[in-house]
């Protein structure tokens, strides 16, 4: 009862002037008292940075509470998108979004997400704020540098992969954000820290030796330079341009790039920075967030979800991360066994 129409903003499905990009509802369960919100949200509208400021801020003015984030600016919107020369759009998107350049009618696209589907189980998993700092702890020392707790987990989780998996994960590919203060030579500035839409870059890394790709501190080292790259102005002009020009040849010719991780990859979706215990609708330690939807080896990472006991009451489990992904049938078992003996 409780799940919403989805919105209609595809290659497949443009949305027009009348069409809805966002979809509310709200759903009461009177034997249990609980209720849901759910959102419908077309990603021409933000990416999760701004969703998460979205639901939080109707979260506030539910209590009556001012705004807690920076309202949306909308600077980009104005300017207009970075260029580069057209014959080097290839050569960039080659080094920065090669994904873009093998793309699928709408059809064959299909056909591989329900392959992909099909042919996975989705694994949930709770890491503890104690967990973390283990985690963050053994990663900073293997890289002789600090690593953040978020990029840890992440290199942890791919690493137990690798354990597991015959062909071994060699490359991070790491959706970023890519707001900052950083300005290229040219005068292109990276948005604001407030700027509304999707302002995210699929980042790849440099590939990882065969001999690395158990190695936390390696892999970790390889996930903290993809979030480096996105503080590089003259970086993500490029890269920006590269994706905006293909992008739109793609959509005008009704094709669309496949998003999920290739043989050999991860993609990190990390947004345990981003997701906010603030925002519970004045039920705090008891509000309880989901995203729809997952892929294979696509990882998803948030802020830990407080649970219920069996008495009722409920545990807040603040500091911790959920994480979410699909995984060939066969290493499922594998992998949560590994994960108990860890």
């Amino acid at each position: 009862p409780d799940v919403v129409d989805p919105v209609l903003c595809d290659n497949e499905h443009p949305p027009t002037n009348k069409d809805p990009l966002v979809r509310i509802k709200v759903t009461s369960f009177v034997n249990t008292g609980e209720t849901s919100i759910t959102f419908a949200f077309c990603h021409v509208l933000g990416d999760g940075l701004t969703f998460h400021r979205f639901t939080n801020m109707i979260s506030q003015f539910y209590r009556g509470l001012p705004e807690a984030h920076p309202l949306p600016t909308y600077e980009t919107y104005f300017r207009g998108p970075p260029t580069i020369p057209r014959h080097m759009t290839q050569q960039v998107a080659q080094d920065a979004a090669p994904h873009l350049l093998r793309h699928y009618d709408n059809n064959d696209i299909g056909e591989l997400y329900t392959r992909s589907f099909l042919s996975t189980t989705r694994l949930d998993m709770q890491f503890s704020l104690d967990e973390l700092n283990i985690l963050k702890s053994e990663a900073s020392r293997r890289a002789g540098r600090n690593v953040s707790k978020q990029d840890a987990l992440a290199a942890y989780l791919i690493t137990v992969i690798n354990r597991i998996r015959d062909t071994q994960i060699t490359q991070v590919v790491n959706l970023l954000n890519i707001r900052g203060e950083g300005e290229a030579p040219g005068g292109f500035q990276l948005p604001s820290p407030s700027s509304a839409g999707a302002q995210l870059l699929h980042i790849f890394s440099a590939p990882l030796a065969r001999e690395d790709t158990q190695d936390l501190g390696k892999v970790a080292k390889r996930v903290g330079e993809t979030v480096r790259q996105v503080r590089d102005a003259e970086y993500v002009r490029r890269a920006a341009a590269a994706t905006i020009a293909i992008m739109a040849e793609l959509f005008g010719s009704s094709r669309q790039a496949y998003w999920g991780a290739g043989p050999n990859q991860v993609v990190l979706n990390n947004c345990f920075k981003l997701t906010s215990p603030d925002t519970h609708f004045g039920y705090p330690g008891k509000a309880i967030f989901v995203v729809n939807g997952s892929m294979e080896r696509y990882i998803r990472i948030w802020a830990g979800n407080p649970k219920r006991n069996g008495d009722g009451t409920w545990r807040p489990n603040e500091g911790s991360a959920d994480v979410s992904f699909r995984i060939e049938h066969e290493l499922a078992e594998p992998f949560m066994k590994l994960l108990a003996e860890d």
